[in-house]
């Protein structure tokens, strides 16, 4: 679970069927399913070698390099070992976790990033991996963690681009929407587009599409939901409505027009080319209420469907959502709690 320190509570799980694609978007980082297309995720949890190896090597020497990325761990908390995340030409550039502590490398130089893993395991994570100017440089959520000075580093011409590695016992990788680039940032500021881009970027030296067409050993290709969910939406809860917004930047292929709440006449409030928006007002659109008297909490819950034109089939399952409103009679005041399911 990813938990957000904002004021807003959100239930929410998602099986999105998706319905078109805007022309222009890369298709290939999609599976095809019974004639629908869905975002994918790759799974190593096969303990032993388990890697994901991209059909794409480095066209000649690469000085620079970012590396963009969704990544799940989910550990069996009676083990407790290494693993790589990801490796770029050889373990002498890439992120790894030991005893719990995060690390980075570039040039076999390792840099701790004096974070715990403890607070991540389980849940969706963002990476972004930077080296240029004799600088390597890490995020994590969007969050600044380091900064190295490496002098010199390269990733040599032919070297692959690897997802995983070693999968220890008591261990699960998951990855998604991973590109990778032949340039480098300076700046959180420049993180953000990076965050959203949960698809095959055309732009990328190594796109999320050379993962997939790529060499899978001892790992699995499945649809996604919850790293797309972590990336491309937000829901704000107010004490008079719901506020759910899709970000574009990752929701390319869904027509908002053709999106609906469960009351099927409550259409999108607004969208364009950067953002869809739903604006709920509670009791209104179909949206259910449970009330818990003996906390005094209030629980309001809406579906966002994709296709208005078919409700009831699997390929087209809602995205749930909810605001929890609390009244706190220790203090007579009302809280709006935080949290993703």
């Amino acid at each position: 679970m990813l938990r957000l320190a904002i004021t807003l509570v959100t239930m929410v799980t998602l099986a999105l069927g998706v319905t078109s694609l805007k022309e222009g978007n890369d298709t290939s980082s999609f599976v095809v399913e019974n004639g629908s297309l869905y975002t994918s995720k790759i799974v190593m949890e096969r303990s032993g070698t388990s890697k994901v190896v991209s059909n794409i090597t480095a066209p000649s020497s690469i000085s620079r390099q970012l590396f963009s990325l969704w990544v799940k761990v989910s550990r069996n908390p009676k083990y407790s070992s290494s693993i790589y995340l990801f490796t770029l030409g050889s373990t002498s550039n890439s992120v790894y976790i030991a005893d719990d502590v995060i690390y980075a490398s570039a040039c076999g130089r390792r840099a701790s990033l004096k974070k715990t893993y403890k607070d991540y395991f389980g849940k969706w994570v963002h990476f972004v991996y930077s080296y240029g100017s004799n600088y390597l440089r890490i995020w994590i959520n969007g969050q600044f963690l380091i900064e190295s000075y490496v002098s010199q580093c390269y990733i040599k011409s032919g070297q692959a681009f690897t997802l995983g590695n070693q999968i220890p016992t008591g261990y699960k990788l998951e990855v998604a929407y991973a590109n990778l680039y032949s340039y480098h940032i300076y700046s959180s500021q420049d993180v953000t587009s990076y965050l959203r881009t949960v698809y095959s970027d055309p732009r990328a030296l190594a796109p999320w599409s050379s993962f997939i067409k790529g060499q899978l050993i001892a790992a699995t290709l499945k649809k996604d939901s919850e790293a797309l969910l972590s990336a491309a939406s937000e829901v704000q809860c107010s004490l008079k409505s719901m506020n759910v917004t899709l970000f574009r930047h990752s929701f390319r292929h869904l027509q908002p027009s053709l999106m609906s709440l469960v009351d099927s006449s409550c259409n999108a409030t607004s969208y364009d080319e950067d953002s869809v928006t739903f604006v709920i007002p509670y009791g209104t659109c179909g949206t259910s209420r449970h009330v818990d008297m003996k906390n005094t909490v209030v629980t309001y819950t809406n579906w966002i469907y994709p296709d208005r034109r078919n409700r009831v089939s699997r390929m087209t399952r809602p995205v749930a959502f909810a605001c929890r409103v609390l009244y706190s009679l220790a203090d007579k005041h009302t809280y709006i709690l935080a949290y993703w399911i």
